[in-house]
């Protein structure tokens, strides 16, 4: 990739922080992030391209896209699908209420997301006083603000759980 990728050192002050600094950095028009225990699959980034295809410029600006994803248990050693959202769909007339599921029931895959990069200037950036729920605290915020979140029934990324991962600390996995 050669000059387009840029490297950045900071003091360690939480992943709400380096997010912070790489979106402040960046200058594309999308955000899209992969946690260093997580893969992206080859057609991720291409496949989200596509579905922003389907949507009128305005609607690009103001639209999160989100996909399926699968994890790998390193105790079981096994890829498990994550639970299918069986009944979201991006033109229910209840969208509000399974979005809400989804985000109350913790079925959004942070790095599954590319975000506008627009929308972090106009409705905020990671708190940088979480240590592990900002990235949730943000999807909350942008979906109280009327931000669409566009759902892609594809398998787009593979999360590792593991015991050191700060979010299964609080719940075990399953």
């Amino acid at each position: 990739y050669g000059d387009k990728v840029r490297f950045y050192s900071k003091e360690n002050g939480g992943v709400a922080t380096a997010l912070n600094l790489a979106i402040e950095k960046s200058k594309g028009e999308y955000i899209s992030w992969l946690s260093h225990d997580d893969l992206y699959y080859p057609n991720k980034i291409q496949r989200q391209i596509d579905e922003l295809q389907l949507l009128s410029p305005e609607e690009r600006s103001q639209t999160i896209l989100f996909s399926h994803f699968d994890y790998y248990n390193t105790y079981e050693k096994k890829r498990h699908e994550a639970p299918k959202l069986d009944n979201f769909t991006n033109d229910d007339p209840f969208y509000t209420y399974n979005m809400l599921d989804v985000l109350w029931s913790s079925k959004l895959g942070g790095c599954t997301l590319l975000i506008p990069r627009n929308l972090f200037y106009e409705i905020g950036f990671f708190d940088t006083t979480q240590r592990t729920t900002q990235d949730y605290s943000l999807f909350i915020k942008f979906f109280k603000a009327g931000i669409k979140y566009r759902y892609i029934d594809d398998i787009l990324i593979t999360s590792r759980h593991h015991k050191d991962q700060d979010t299964l600390k609080l719940m075990p996995l399953h």
